[in-house]
């Protein structure tokens, strides 16, 4: 055997020996394959214990911003120059209107017009009446002597007509001439005519009484009239409230019912509220009706919870209110009825804080408002996540996984409300957590809170 022939044997099994002893190396250092544990194949789920709700009150959510219930215009009565403009009257400062307690308070003075063509006024029409009650009078009087010199002419008439019927005799039996009785008649037709002039003038004293006393009812209107524009030559706060915006000027020319700013009232805001229709047929019928009644002064009885929340300090104010009224129709773009619910501030002493405070509702305070509906015998409610697609519940009944169909009556505040009759029972469990499988009548195990 040649030398080459006895390398290449060598460095063969050289290369077998190190391949024999790779493969067992990596047999050596392979990792062993790991115990899996059986897979649990229950579902784990969140399902509360559903029970019901006796007397049950419904809860109607919604929102809206404040809105003054009384917004007065501030505008001229009369037309003039402006002699006197008060420091109140300035956007946002407070005034106090007339106290119906106490008639002699007013009000505050805002500003006032220049009285003296108006107190001129005044004093013209005082002396028109002045001078047609001194007509009147001697219109009187002129009565009561033209009622003596009626008397006196009568009794003249009677002896000048005594007189002739004698001179007549005395004709007939020719002891009188014929001219002399022609004397005779003329002086008592004369006489009779005087007298009817004097009652003429007696028919006439009636009537002229009656237009000098329509002239003056007319004078005295007319000095009413010029009193009540002396008096609204003074403008004075109509309501207690704040001023929204003003634009007088002192010195200023101002027309017959020129506007120079806006009031609003304190005591009592309003904040429309948008609700569905169907949220309609769960407030109380009976209180709707005193809504549509004009004659109906009193309370209607739906109360409202109203809530602020300062977004500063994430604390909230809360006032009670009412709904006040109920506007007509439907909204022409959203299709949902506008229920008007008011707060009284005066009523909650807010309005007596001060303004830093905020302890009262203002103008333009975006609040949310819960309105008390009517009250439920039973009611069931589920979160409104557990219910599926064509309203149905997922349910556990006695450890297994339950589908079951429900009528839902209403969805609020994220819960779905049901009556017993429409599919669920007190003490019912419903799955209010997600299932990845779900297949009906596999195991449930029920936890407290879901797990990733």
């Amino acid at each position: 055997m040649s030398k080459r022939v006895i390398v290449s044997i060598v460095l063969g099994a050289v290369v077998l020996a190190i391949a024999i002893g790779a493969v067992v190396l990596m047999m050596k250092l392979k990792p062993e394959a790991q115990k899996r544990r059986p897979v649990d194949k229950t579902a784990k789920v969140v399902a509360p214990v559903i029970n019901v709700n006796r007397n049950y009150g419904l809860e109607i959510l919604g929102y809206g911003s404040a809105e003054p219930s009384t917004l007065v215009e501030i505008s001229s009565k009369v037309a003039g120059e402006i002699n006197f403009k008060s420091p109140l009257l300035n956007s946002g400062l407070r005034v106090q209107g007339p106290d119906k307690k106490k008639p002699s308070e007013q009000g505050d003075i805002l500003f006032s017009v220049d009285p003296k063509d108006f107190e001129l006024a005044v004093q013209t029409a005082a002396s028109g009446i002045d001078l047609l009650n001194a007509k009147i009078k001697a219109l009187e009087q002129e009565k009561v002597n033209l009622q003596e010199i009626e008397k006196i002419q009568a009794e003249m008439f009677n002896l000048d007509k005594q007189q002739f019927q004698r001179v007549m005799k005395l004709l007939e039996r020719g002891a009188s001439a014929r001219n002399e009785a022609d004397v005779s008649k003329m002086g008592m037709l004369a006489t009779k005519e005087k007298l009817q002039a004097t009652r003429n003038q007696l028919q006439t004293i009636g009537v002229r009484k009656m237009q000098l006393e329509a002239e003056l009812k007319q004078a005295t209107v007319n000095l009413e009239q010029a009193k009540e524009n002396l008096s609204d030559t003074v403008y004075r706060a109509p309501v207690t409230g704040r001023i929204l915006k003003a634009s007088a000027d002192l010195g200023e020319h101002v027309s017959v019912g020129q506007v120079l700013g806006e009031l609003y009232g304190m005591d009592i805001l309003e904040i429309p509220v948008s609700i569905t229709a169907g949220d309609m047929r769960w407030l109380d019928p009976e209180a709707l009706q005193k809504c549509l009644d004009p004659r109906y002064k009193g309370d209607i009885g739906i109360t409202a919870k109203v809530e602020w929340i300062d977004a500063a300090t994430d604390t909230a104010l809360t006032w009670t209110g009412r709904v006040a009224r109920v506007e007509a129709g439907l909204e022409a773009q959203t299709r949902t009825a506008k229920l008007i619910v008011q707060v009284n501030n005066s009523a909650q002493g807010g309005n007596t804080r001060k303004l830093g405070e905020f302890g009262m509702l203002d103008l333009n305070m975006y609040c949310k408002v819960t309105i008390q509906g009517r009250t439920v015998p039973e009611a069931f409610l589920i979160p409104r996540g557990a219910i599926l697609p064509g309203s149905f519940v997922y349910m556990v009944k006695d450890g297994k996984l339950a589908k079951q169909k429900i009528t839902v009556r209403r969805y609020s505040n994220g819960f779905a409300m049901l009556y017993p009759e429409d599919g669920v029972a007190d003490g019912d469990r419903i799955i209010t957590s997600y299932i990845p499988k779900p297949v009906i009548g596999m195991s449930i195990q029920i936890i407290q809170e879901a797990k990733d």
